[in-house]
């Protein structure tokens, strides 16, 4: 058992690094301003986030057990539907209130900073 747990909190480590990583690129992503910078700043995120979707099911089984998989799943995407609901109109209205995308995207990578 202690292998399982270690190996569960070695996993959720990484995950929380690799998640660290892709708030922090996306807070600062308004720096980017040239099309190789912003060609980086996507191949990195979508490097770092891919890791979350690979990792989350492995991790869950690890934490509760291949039979509470579906119910944890399911839960799991409850509150990622709530942020991806709630999530752009906040964007939005920053955006409208600032007439800039900035605080938009500060807004998105300090959620994904908080996310773990």
């Amino acid at each position: 058992m202690p292998k399982k747990v270690s190996g569960s909190i070695l996993l959720i480590r990484l995950l929380c690094c690799l998640l660290s990583i892709c708030g922090l690129l996306t807070t600062f992503c308004f720096l980017f301003t040239s099309f190789t910078s912003l060609s980086l700043y996507a191949a990195l995120h979508g490097f770092f986030l891919a890791a979350y979707i690979c990792l989350a099911s492995v991790i869950l089984v690890d934490l509760l057990g291949l039979d509470k998989l579906t119910n944890a799943f399911g839960l799991l995407l409850l509150w990622q539907g709530i942020g991806t609901v709630a999530g752009p109109p906040i964007a939005g209205y920053l955006a409208d209130i600032t007439n800039s995308y900035v605080w938009s995207f500060v807004f998105s990578g300090i959620n994904l900073l908080f996310t773990f």
